[in-house]
């Protein structure tokens, strides 16, 4: 079988989507190697975890350094080309644009088959008119000039692959879904119990404490409810946490847990009554576009998602009738919380309309044989 090259520009520890790809692929008898950026230097130069072999490279990077970021990224191509000469791959697989010019350089050297996996829209991340700037219509020209020579291409949404698709490129689908589990959600550590909210209403969102992430508002608007028995707990670290912490100060009905261990981020939605995710689908394409990880979780945890209108995880929801699509505005999210409290019956048809549409299609069991039978037809 292949031997197959991963790229990435995070420094594994481990990234989440490539750690599946990487075992699956395993699985179908393929040898994996990941070259990684150690930006902050503060990983094992070299490692092994479940069967994959980790290099991980410099140069040194920080966020103070924001303005050396093309020539440090520059400097991290050419590192790993040289360690790729080493490796002799059969196929390189770059994770998102920031690896692709180097995943094709690599492949062209070696003769290897070049698969390209778009996580997200690269331009979108320079912010609500990155898209529109000179930089960020350069960097999608870029993509489209590589990602039409590669032969093949990966994404995580249907809204990324129609996106593709417009660019003359055929993408396929393979969403970040969690593996199929069982969730107990009243483990050895009980989120009702550890924070004593005993039989309250609880809205939960786990997960980077980012903008457009209607976090501020929906602080906002239960600190100020009148409903009784509402909660909203929020999970996780960002550059928002000290405002959302500031905003929280002395209201009973947020609770904030701090940074949350992965392996209890189901666990801990299934004993919830609603997950908030809620993107600003305006400010941002990936928003917009994309497929985001908690939409999954609460699929498998049989909870009802709280999404934005006119986002593709609102048309998904709506599919499977498996949660509420609401305005992103601060006066929609108390009426969605009242609507499935006042009807228990229907929150928990739509948790268990999520809870089979995970089972039958949105687990990593399933969505994964597309990423084996690309491989396999390369």
């Amino acid at each position: 079988m292949a031997h197959v090259l991963m790229l990435l520009s995070n420094p594994f520890r481990p990234d989440p989507r490539a750690h599946k790809e990487a075992k699956t692929l395993m699985g179908a008898g393929h040898k994996v190697t990941i070259l990684c950026w150690d930006r902050l230097g503060k990983s094992p130069k070299t490692e092994e975890i479940d069967g994959i072999h980790i290099i991980r490279l410099g140069p040194l990077y920080t966020k103070r350094e924001l303005g050396k970021f093309p020539i440090k990224l520059i400097r991290f191509w050419m590192k790993a080309f040289s360690a790729a000469r080493h490796i002799k791959p059969d196929v390189v697989h770059a994770h998102d644009f920031d690896t692709l010019p180097l995943g094709f350089d690599i492949s062209r050297f070696h003769g290897a088959r070049l698969v390209y996996d778009a996580h997200e829209i690269y331009s979108a991340m320079l912010g609500p008119d990155g898209q529109d700037s000179v930089l960020g219509r350069f960097i999608d020209r870029l993509e489209a000039f590589f990602a039409r020579r590669a032969d093949r291409v990966i994404t995580v949404s249907d809204g990324l692959a129609a996106r593709f698709k417009d660019r003359g490129v055929t993408a396929i689908v393979v969403t970040n879904c969690p593996l199929l589990t069982k969730v107990d959600a009243q483990g050895t550590e009980s989120l009702r119990a550890k924070h004593s909210l005993g039989n309250d209403f609880i809205v939960l969102y786990i997960g980077v404490l980012e903008p457009d992430r209607f976090l501020e508002e929906a602080v906002k608007a239960v600190r100020a409810s009148s409903l009784d028995g509402v909660r909203l707990v929020i999970g996780g670290f960002g550059t928002l946490e000290a405002r959302i912490k500031e905003l929280a100060r002395d209201s009973e009905n947020v609770i904030m847990l701090g940074k949350v261990h992965p392996s209890l981020v189901v666990p801990y939605t299934g004993e919830c009554d609603a997950v908030l995710c809620i993107f600003d689908p305006m400010h941002n394409l990936n928003n917009r576009l994309g497929a985001p990880n908690k939409l999954f979780e609460a699929m498998m945890a049989s909870r009802p998602v709280l999404v934005a209108k006119g986002t593709e995880a609102a048309n998904l929801v709506g599919r499977e009738r498996s949660g509420v699509a609401v305005d992103y505005a601060i006066e929609s999210l108390l009426p969605a919380i009242k609507q499935l409290m006042d009807n228990p019956d229907i929150a928990k048809a739509l948790g268990q309309n999520a809870r089979k549409a995970a089972e039958d299609k949105y687990n990593w069991e399933a969505v994964s044989k597309g990423l084996a039978e690309a491989y396999a037809s390369l």
